[in-house]
């Protein structure tokens, strides 16, 4: 709602939005040189948005307020599209205030004495079991996963007679968000999916059976398949060979006359990989049906 009121509140100060949001891009670069003259009327605007420079140029050019501004002069706006924006963004907002109450709790579990250890534990436990892994946010801005591993320390410490029941927790939690997070996982800065799958062995295990499961649903799409080839995914080269070798030369065939950028990518593969014994089979596969074409 705030985002909405901000954007309604300049928009109907300024005859040129583009303009505005130029000059707040403009406004934040690094180098004073290359900013522009101060605009006193803008400057008076920009204090309507919270946040930094940075990030007050961030969300203008967001997708949310590319679509905001569009219904705030025209009336008009993508449903669909604006839902879309939203909703994760509403849900963070309202994890980050599920954050804010562990604080809090955590606070008064340090220095309210009238706060008792059984009360905090069981405060905690109910929040953690509500959430599960939905609690685990991987936002840039938001609390790292490691906030859910002291959560779960907290009650192992404060309550050691449950502390199979809390570790045994932690580890489906885990599971539920690698396997809904193999992206993260793979490409996530500094070293919170180590983290993660340092918890407890079984986690390694299961994130390499997730990826092996991921690269065997791969071949039954052209997009993974393609990606495979282009070595985009965060795989050893057998792993890569034992999903594309699966593919039948009816399969290739059937890919090469229906997607051009299939046909690219195997160009590209034959090229930087062709020669490399772990893809003996699929080249052959190839290789077999370019000559048959």
């Amino acid at each position: 709602m705030g985002s909405i009121i901000e954007i309604a509140a300049i928009n109907a100060q300024v005859s040129s939005f583009s303009d505005f949001i130029e000059y707040v891009g403009k406004r934040s670069l690094p180098e004073k040189t290359d900013r522009p003259a101060e605009n006193k009327r803008y400057e008076e605007l920009l204090s309507l948005i919270d946040g930094g420079d940075y990030n007050r140029a961030y969300f203008l050019k967001s997708d949310i307020a590319s679509d905001l501004i569009k219904y705030c002069q025209t009336s008009l706006v993508n449903e669909e599209s604006f839902i879309r924006i939203v909703e994760p963004r509403v849900e963070n907002q309202r994890l980050y205030s599920v954050h804010r109450d562990i604080g809090v709790k955590q606070n008064k579990h340090f220095y309210d004495m009238s706060y008792g250890i059984d009360v905090h534990i069981s405060d905690l436990w109910k929040i953690l079991e509500k959430e599960r892994s939905g609690i685990i946010i991987t936002g840039s801005v938001s609390p790292p996963p490691k906030v859910f591993l002291d959560n779960i320390q907290t009650l192992e410490d404060l309550d050691s007679n449950n502390k199979e029941k809390y570790h045994d927790f932690a580890i489906k939690c885990l599971k539920e968000f690698i396997q809904g997070n193999l992206d993260w996982m793979k490409n996530a800065g500094f070293d919170d999916p180590q983290k993660i799958l340092n918890f407890d062995v079984k986690l390694s295990d299961y994130y390499k059976e997730c990826i092996e499961n991921n690269h065997q649903e791969a071949v039954n799409s052209i997009e993974k398949i393609i990606i495979l080839m282009c070595d985009e995914e965060n795989c050893d080269y057998e792993q890569r060979a034992k999903h594309l070798s699966q593919l039948s030369q009816e399969k290739i065939k059937q890919h090469m006359l229906d997607n051009a950028e299939y046909l690219k990518g195997i160009h590209k593969f034959l090229y930087s990989y062709g020669h490399r014994t772990e893809f003996a089979i699929y080249v052959k596969n190839v290789v077999s049906v370019l000559r048959e074409l």
